[in-house]
């Protein structure tokens, strides 16, 4: 397909004194044969002559000698040859590279611009296709018209009144067909080697890379939980304890003592798999399992024991206010309490194995003035943050991510939900700013839940094929849901209406957590999806007699702060909270957890009942079924009980098979609530 002649950029003259030059000089080359180099000369001369740059008169003398070769081409007949697609991704790819000196525009907006120019062509990192965001959007594609006006939009975000040549640029922008004439000529390529039938012209969601082969996959059994290893021809043995760990090399002997000295007996399952990994540093890693199972420390022993075991990193630091942090290390959480958590965790253990390396907390909610401070004295090692705050540390040149070796994603199908909102900042820290691309760093997710169809997006900021590495450590079904544990006792309880709701929760508690004059073993989380129900339900846990706090997001960060650090202690039998809570956070001896209201997924669910029975020690979840807000939620809930051994209620039964005959589930001999 003949590509689109780009108009010449309006010189900073009036375009007037531009026209003769310009044409003779055009009227000159037509007459020239095409191969003769004068030609493009006359061309630049005579556009240079008029105030163009010399980038600007090489790009318009290019496109014109390119726009007249074409009419030439196409007066010959229908039989002449196409260019080839390698050669038309190679010219685009040099128009994008001429892009900064042609826009006189700001540094901020000219990268911008970039960005977008570069999304409509071809971009060879990795050898992948990549296309903007237009037609697609999340899992729902968007129509042609759709896509042409969210371009037009776009395009009016970069206009500057008087710049010179910016226009005519971004009508080349506006031009989506231009892609799908690529997306042609591709088929067309495909055809002649027998492989365009799995190529469609709209298929802007396909992975660039294709798997022919299955990846090697191994299961192992456990008395614990069952384990499999997905895309190692050959997996690495795990360790047995924190001393083997050692003599193998993966943990440093300083963390090992330290491991002791904090009365972690042996490794958890998670961290008997996972350690020997990561320690092989050229693999990334997908590691799934089940809440409570360790999976922070799982990667927190290795990155430690790397940055003590192996020669400090040579990086540029000078102290001051203009200081630039560089870590070595970087975890990002989607929370600020689970950035703190894993923070502490972090610098715990760099304390206990005598260490001077030094960690960083960032997150929203304070100024990042403050939060920044420590890099005026010293550089970074690790950095545990958000990424928002992140994001905006990189763009105010406090952090630069140039030497990061391996990234961490905790959380990960949080991190890269479109629903959640945090995909697209994290793909503009991995992809966007100066990180190391995915083949020269580490990259290692971490999640209780990561389902099924976010695997392209995970795929995306981990190697390819065959150094990237899934490891999967307790109960799942094959489309990858579950990720609790058996030995949380499970109970849904149906309400007819809201006030059923108020009145079943204080006889529930008392049942299944004691009454006031009873000793109440543990302690015990309350979920709630409005925040607006936090205050009444302290109000009503009051008056059982149950101390409580309120956590969610509408609270200034320092209350946060206070409130998690004063149930920590004990001072509050009870934390009344939202999604906040549901992930990562580790708090001891959680006995209960109560869902006042469903959430939304059964992966929400997942995460919520893991506040309790972490560490294989034993817990309730006590969750409140209204079927005019939660029917959706039936078939889900039941499946999740069923491959979790858990006794399923006639009642759910009968929901989610109306009419039909029940399948009963019995495990140790519970009967469950009608």
């Amino acid at each position: 397909t003949p590509q689109r002649a780009v108009a010449a950029p309006a010189a900073p003259a009036a375009d007037a004194a531009l026209v003769v030059p310009v044409a003779d000089a055009a009227a000159a080359a037509a007459a020239a044969p095409a191969a003769q180099p004068g030609a493009a000369e006359q061309l630049m001369q005579a556009a240079m002559a008029q105030g163009y740059t010399a980038e600007q008169a090489q790009l318009y003398a290019h496109q014109y000698m390119q726009q007249q070769q074409q009419q030439g081409g196409a007066a010959q007949g229908a039989g002449a040859e196409q260019q080839p697609v390698e050669e038309k991704k190679e010219e685009r790819m040099a128009l994008y590279a001429s892009t900064p000196q042609i826009l006189n525009i700001d540094e901020g907006r000219k990268g911008q611009y970039r960005t977008t120019l570069k999304a409509v062509m071809f971009d060879t990192n990795n050898g992948r296709r990549s296309f903007q965001d237009v037609f697609v959007k999340g899992p729902w594609r968007r129509s042609k018209e759709e896509a042409l006006k969210d371009q037009s939009e776009l395009s009016e975000a970069f206009k500057y009144d008087g710049k010179p040549g910016v226009d005519k640029r971004l009508r080349e922008i506006e031009d989506i067909e231009w892609r799908r004439e690529d997306l042609k000529d591709i088929a067309a390529s495909a055809a002649a080697v027998g492989s365009a039938d799995n190529l469609e012209e709209d298929d802007f969601d396909a992975e660039a890379e294709s798997d022919p082969e299955p990846e090697p996959e191994f299961t192992f059994s456990h008395e614990e939980l069952p384990v499999k290893v997905r895309g190692l021809a050959q997996p690495e043995g795990p360790i047995q304890s924190w001393l083997e760990g050692m003599q193998r090399g993966f943990i440093a002997p300083a963390v090992g003592q330290a491991l002791a000295a904090m009365q972690l007996q042996r490794p958890t399952l998670i961290q008997r798999y996972a350690l020997p990994m990561i320690g092989r540093s050229h693999f990334d890693l997908l590691a799934q399992a089940q809440t409570g199972s360790g999976k922070t420390l799982a990667f927190v022993i290795p990155i430690v024991s790397r940055l003590l075991m192996n020669p400090p990193v040579a990086r540029p630091f000078f102290p001051g206010a203009m200081a630039q942090a560089s870590p070595v290390a970087l975890m990002l959480s989607p929370t600020r309490e689970l950035a703190i958590q894993t923070s502490k965790i972090t610098a715990d253990l760099v304390l206990a194995a005598g260490s001077s390396m030094s960690v960083l907390t960032m997150y929203g909610g304070e100024t990042l003035s403050t939060q920044v401070k420590p890099i005026e004295r010293l550089n970074q090692d690790i950095i545990c943050a958000t990424p928002g705050r992140l994001l905006d540390a990189i763009d105010s040149g406090k952090v630069s991510l140039s030497f990061a070796t391996v990234v961490v994603l905790d959380e990960a199908d949080q991190m890269m939900d479109l629903a959640v909102g945090l995909e697209g900042t994290v793909t503009q820290i991995t992809d966007g700013r100066d990180m190391p691309r995915n083949d020269g760093r580490q990259t290692l997710l971490f999640s209780a839940t990561m389902p099924d169809y976010q695997t392209k997006q995970f795929h995306s900021v981990l190697k390819s094929r065959p150094s990237r590495v899934k490891l999967r450590v307790g109960h799942y079904t094959e489309d990858e849901k579950g990720g609790s544990c058996r030995h949380i006792t499970q109970t849904i309880v149906p309400v007819r209406d809201m006030d059923n709701r108020w009145e079943r929760l204080g006889r529930d508690l008392m049942e299944m957590w004691g009454s006031t004059t009873q000793r109440r073993e543990g302690k015990g989380i309350m979920f709630t999806n409005r925040i607006v129900l936090a205050q009444p339900l302290e109000s009503a846990l009051r008056r059982f007699g149950i101390t409580c706090g309120q956590l969610h997001g509408k609270q200034t960060q320092d209350v946060r702060e206070d409130i998690v650090k004063r149930f920590r202690k004990g001072e509050y039998e009870m934390l009344i909270a939202s999604n906040v809570a549901s992930r990562g956070l580790d708090f001891p001896d959680i006995r209960l957890v109560v869902q006042f209201e469903l959430p939304k997924t059964v992966e929400i669910y997942t995460h919520r009942i893991g506040r309790t029975g972490r560490n294989g020690q034993s817990g309730m979840a006590l969750a409140y079924y209204w079927a005019a807000a939660d029917k959706r939620l039936a078939k889900p809930l039941a499946d999740f009980m069923r491959l979790n051994e858990q006794a399923v209620p006639g009642w759910l039964e009968d929901v989610v098979n109306p009419g039909g005959s029940r399948r009963r589930s019995r495990s140790r001999g519970q009967r469950g609530r009608r």
